[in-house]
């Protein structure tokens, strides 16, 4: 029997994510490690986990551009983040 590709896709799980959606991933992440303050034990993780978001700063929302520069300020002093 043929399928045809749309009843193959329609119970399909998309494959491809979204940049928004890659955006979103890694801005968990982000906020996961600052509030465990990994940076502080581990900031080398952070400080790569940021150059990869920086690769998508154009396309973050001002909130979460905002969020990032304030990440990078705490990373810079080795504060605790509150």
């Amino acid at each position: 029997m043929i399928h045809s590709i749309k009843s193959i896709i329609k119970g399909a799980k998309p494959l491809v994510i979204s940049i928004r959606d890659k955006i979103n991933d890694k801005m968990d992440q982000l906020e996961k490690l600052i509030t465990n303050n990994h940076h502080l034990s581990h900031p080398q993780v952070v400080r790569e986990h940021l150059k990869e978001i920086h690769k998508y700063y154009t396309l973050l929302e001002p909130e979460d551009r905002e969020f990032v520069d304030c990440v990078e300020n705490v990373v810079g002093r080795d504060d605790k983040w509150y």
